[in-house]
């Protein structure tokens, strides 16, 4: 471990004290190296301009050279990339709105090649550039590793103001309520829990336990770019808790200057729920520097459902503010920082409006505030060489209340600094091969406290990681990815190492097959269930790791086509695959008495666990007008042995049934243009199949829930032929399919909720750019 951690650090200095060769320039500077120069160092130049099929020069594409981390942005069109590789290589041209154009150039050295570009308007992207599956760019369709986009349009047709309501309409994924007091929401993949999923931000993993219990609530959709999402372990490439998969929030980089203005005014079952958000880019004249900003303010009333005084949805107060800043100096060097301050209220229980925490019945009150920023600085050391170096840290407070019978002294609190940081080299010794390498320390401390449960926790886990990957091109359509991750975790006394490898083999220009096996882990720590403590009959419920726990480990197989393709006005994507993911050492709660007022639950490894099935996603755009899409997942997952899940002692329940987790789950979509770029429709309908719960208060096991159907539509025009300005008015839930055996009364389990997160709810709003 010591050498490969000298050599780690060898790269890394190597990489902070080489200087690029010849002058610093700008990202669109006209000037150029001398031709003996560029020929003497191999290099050579590609210039042109970006249009659209009209003619039209387009602002903003970015141009990239496949394979390298080398490329531009055009301005009024035209493009320069300066530095590039003697020899024959690929070059992509993106933008929002239109079809990624490839084009093969030859570069001589000492020569400028003209390329002209011309990009094709969409109505979905076919090939997205992306990161997560390798921590280095490709286009989706290049990549072995299966990377599902969810982009920020889908954020719109939702009607989304964070990021858990717009996480949908992807095969694999259900984002679920949990709570009837504080609704806190998970995110499930292939059936496996929310701490089963690894949460990035930017490629860092900044959500800690705590954090993560309601942290996709909090993240606004006005600072998000898109979501990446890539399902199967993940811990060779992120570390720990990444055992179902990884979702990376990608934050927007200002792209052209341009200010937003959204108002959405919502009525939840008729109750308020009220959002204002404001964003912006300022962009230099020369786009050397950049500033994106956002800030965004919500308000929700309670909602009661079965009219017993107790909410079903809380109360909910939140604000936020931040943004992203880069400063490029020249075409070889980037500095860029985000950050954001995110704060909430949120209340849930009864008397929520006339009373304190404290003299209600029945309370869970959470003040949670948030405070981020990360800091990244890259160079390109040469055409084939390139690093970054990293940190971030959040800071997380949260004042709390979970207490029932008017006990004055269940207020509690906790404080969870997170710092991480790290640095990751590429290295390219030809177009064929990329090296990818890098190291991370991570520091997650967590200070919580709750007298009413005689609870004080004060940890902190630290972890250690280094990890490797080679990428290689065998030929034109097979491509291989083999990664191991070395991870020392401050809770595990042996290094945990998480190998994987990924195959691509494109059958054609338009299909690709892949094949991967991967494996993830999770450590004993404190996670969000524990700090999130679930009223049960009016009393507390509190978690605690049992003696010499050791990590769950996760085996996945996965395999699958993607088949894209553009054609005579017509655009097709469809995916197909299956799955098939163990789990060793699995941790499960067991209930082993009681103190005072508390239910006391130990967390123990016992057996394995297995999830399998099969999913497939298809979408249509016809003549740019109508698109349809669906997609649905099958699956099952099971204890490797039965599990006696009663929480009476007196009574045993047993099941090989992993709790909450459909066996089938889908979506129907349609989006029509009534009046181009005038008038949307949208229509979704998601459709949940049933599950496996159980009622803790009335040790109650259903093993059939009922099915659930959740048909939405939207209604979006501009205003006066203006599409800068547009308003929409938007049904969810118009059938009001809703959970009809919902626990009642000072003493339900607030806990069993299965059925959609919200009744039928009526959204307007308003929306304007300038």
């Amino acid at each position: 471990m010591q050498r490969l951690t000298s050599i780690l650090l060898l790269f890394l200095l190597v990489g902070s004290t080489v200087s690029a060769q010849g002058p610093g320039r700008g990202r669109n500077s006209r000037r150029q190296p001398a031709r003996a120069a560029m020929q003497a160092s191999g290099i050579g130049e590609i210039h042109g301009m970006v249009r659209d099929e009209q003619g039209k020069l387009l602002d903003g594409a970015q141009v990239t050279v496949n394979g390298f981390r080398i490329g531009s942005v055009s301005e009024h069109g035209h493009y320069h990339v300066t530095r590039v590789p003697a020899g024959e290589h690929e070059v992509t041209a993106y933008m929002t709105g239109y079809t990624s154009a490839t084009r093969t150039v030859n570069i001589i050295a000492g020569k400028t090649v003209e390329l002209n570009l011309t990009l094709k308007s969409t109505t979905f992207e076919l090939n997205p550039l992306v990161v997560t599956g390798t921590r280095t760019i490709k286009k989706r369709l290049d990549s072995p590793v299966q990377v599902d986009v969810i982009p920020t349009e889908n954020f719109d047709i939702e009607s989304s103001v964070n990021v858990a309501e717009g996480i949908s309409h992807t095969p694999g994924l259900r984002v679920e309520n949990n709570c009837q007091n504080s609704n806190f929401t998970q995110l499930r993949m292939n059936g496996l829990k929310g701490p089963y999923t690894q949460i990035l931000v930017n490629g860092r993993a900044t959500f800690s336990s705590l954090a993560g219990v309601y942290g996709l609530e909090q993240m606004p959709s006005a600072m998000v770019d898109r979501l990446e999402v890539v399902k199967g372990g993940g811990s060779s490439l992120y570390g720990g808790s990444a055992v179902g998969g990884v979702v990376n929030i990608i934050t927007r980089k200002p792209q052209v200057p341009q200010t937003e203005l959204g108002i959405r005014a919502g009525w939840v079952d008729g109750k308020p729920d009220n959002t204002l958000s404001l964003s912006s880019s300022v962009l230099s004249d020369d786009r050397k520097i950049g500033a994106f900003l956002f800030g965004q303010r919500r308000q929700r009333n309670p909602y009661d459902r079965n009219g017993d005084g107790f909410s079903e949805l809380g109360i909910l107060r939140s604000n936020s503010f931040g943004g992203q800043f880069y400063y490029e100096p020249d075409e070889d060097h980037e500095l860029s920082i985000e950050t954001h301050i995110l704060s909430e209220e949120r209340r849930g229980g009864d008397q929520i409006t006339s009373t304190q925490p404290h003299q209600a019945n029945l309370a869970e009150a959470i003040a949670t505030k948030r405070v981020g920023a990360g800091i990244n600085y890259t160079q390109k050391v040469s055409p084939r060489t390139d690093y970054t170096l990293y940190t971030s840290l959040a800071y997380t407070t949260r004042h709390s209340y979970y207490g029932s019978g008017q006990d004055p002294n269940a207020y509690g609190s906790t404080l969870n600094p997170l710092y991480m940081g790290g640095g990751q080299l590429n290295y390219r010794p030809n177009t064929n091969h990329t090296l990818t390498m890098g190291m991370e320390f991570k520091s997650d401390a967590l200070k919580d406290e709750i007298l009413a449960y005689k609870r004080i926790t004060d940890v902190t886990y630290k972890t250690f990681g280094m990890f490797a990957q080679e990428d290689w091109q065998i030929n034109p359509r097979f491509n291989t990815v083999l990664g191991l991750r070395m991870d020392k975790h401050s809770e595990i006394d042996n290094p945990i190492f998480s190998p994987r490898a990924n195959l691509l083999f494109k059958a054609s220009e338009f299909m690709s097959l892949r094949g991967s096996f991967s494996t993830g882990y999770r450590p004993p720590v404190v996670f969000d269930e524990d700090l999130h403590v679930t009223q049960v009959g009016g009393e507390g419920m509190i978690i605690r790791n049992a003696d010499n726990l050791k990590e769950e480990k996760s085996y996945s197989f996965s395999a699958g086509l993607e088949y894209s393709r553009a054609f005579d006005g017509t655009e097709l994507f469809f995916t197909a695959g299956g799955f098939y993911t163990m789990l060793d050492h699995v941790f499960f709660v067991n209930f082993i008495g009681q103190e005072g007022s508390s239910l006391i639950h130990e967390r123990i490894n016992s057996g394995g666990a297995k999830v399998y099935g099969a999913e497939f996603e298809a979408t249509l755009a016809l003549r740019e007008r109508v698109t349809l899409g669906t997609g649905w997942t099958f699956q099952k997952s099971l204890f490797g042995e039965v599990q006696d899940i009663s929480e009476d002692e007196s009574v045993r329940i047993l099941t090989d049934e992993l709790l909450r987790s459909p066996d089938i789950y889908g979506y129907l979509s349609a989006d029509i243009e009534l009046a181009p770029g005038n008038v949307d429709l949208d229509l979704s309908l998601d459709i949940t199949g049933p599950m496996h719960v159980l009622n803790a208060e009335s040790n109650a096991y259903r093993d059939k829930t009922p099915w659930f159907g959740v048909f939405d539509t939207r209604l979006t025009f501009a205003v006066g032929n203006n599409d800068h300005l547009k308003c929409f008015i938007h049904g969810h839930n118009l059938f009001d399919s809703y959970q009809d055996d919902l626990d009642v009364g000072v003493n339900r389990d607030a806990g069993y909720v299965y059925g959609p997160q919200r009744p039928r709810s009526i959204y307007t709003g308003i929306s304007t750019g300038f």
